[in-house]
């Protein structure tokens, strides 16, 4: 699984090679389909490109170490927390339908999608 870091450098959550982005408690998030990013009721709430995950508005909300494009200055990493036991991820809902993608805003995102 590979961090996924927030606008502190901290670990957020981890993003399993299966696109399903868990919690550092292991619980479900959300999970990545075909450069999208869905919550598990369906909802869309961001774009996966480059390493990283906008919000429904442009910004950015986290990143990988490997992320390119952010447009944002990176922050320090934080140590890696120690790896959680993943809970059974629920079936894969409908998903809504995806809304146009914004404009890459060139800041953080000030609410964490998921």
């Amino acid at each position: 699984m590979e961090a996924l870091y927030n606008c502190t450098g901290r670990v957020y959550a981890w993003l399993h090679e299966t696109g399903k982005i868990y919690g550092l408690n292991g619980e479900n998030l959300a999970f990545v389909d075909k450069g999208h990013v869905y919550n598990w009721t369906g909802v869309h709430i961001g774009w996966w490109h480059d390493g990283h995950i906008r919000d429904r508005f442009g910004a950015v909300a986290v990143f990988t170490a490997d992320a390119t494009n952010l447009g944002v200055v990176r922050p320090v990493r934080a140590v890696r927390p120690v790896k959680q036991v993943r809970a059974v991820s629920p079936v894969r809902p409908v998903k809504s339908v995806a809304p146009i993608k914004p404009v890459k805003q060139l800041r953080w995102s000030n609410s964490m999608p998921f």
